[in-house]
């Protein structure tokens, strides 16, 4: 059976839902298939200590342009995303980007926060909306790629 609301197609496949987005921009329709549970899904991993808040200085500075939109865990001793705005040019980054809004708690799903990329001027220069899931020992994230000098920043865990 398939719902229909106002451009949005759901159908329940069982085990997970399928949405379609008619948004009608350039032309296409958008769809969304949403698995039973993304903190045990294979999601992928990013490890790169350049994108730590206290990286900064002789690093090169890159971005998040060629990041493939996809779900994310941070790895290897990281924990989740700042969630104050870390200093211009840290992260290995011209606009280190995090979350202005606090994480999820556990059990609230997956919820929407909008990530900020601040510059030297100002802490939230430009901002993109991503998804959120806390998994109780680690966080996942919905990202997207960004725009020249933009980069997804990250704490180290404090355990």
């Amino acid at each position: 059976r398939v719902a229909i609301t106002a451009g949005i197609y759901i159908k329940n496949c069982g085990g997970f839902m399928v949405y379609s987005f008619n948004f009608n921009w350039w032309n296409t329709n958008w769809g969304l298939c949403v698995d039973t549970d993304v903190c045990k899904a294979s999601v992928q991993e990013l490890d790169e200590d350049h994108r730590l808040v206290n990286a900064w200085g002789n690093i090169a500075q890159s971005d998040d342009r060629s990041l493939a939109r996809g779900w994310y865990r941070f790895a290897n001793g990281f924990e989740k995303m700042p969630e104050k705005c870390p200093i211009a040019n840290s992260c290995g980054s011209y606009k280190p980007g995090y979350p202005s809004q606090p994480h999820p708690e556990i059990g609230e799903g997956i919820v929407e926060r909008k990530v900020c990329f601040g510059d030297a001027d100002q802490c939230c220069s430009s901002s993109r909306d991503v998804l959120v899931k806390n998994c109780g020992t680690h966080f996942v994230y919905r990202l997207y790629p960004t725009t020249t000098y933009e980069k997804y920043c990250v704490e180290e865990s404090s355990t």
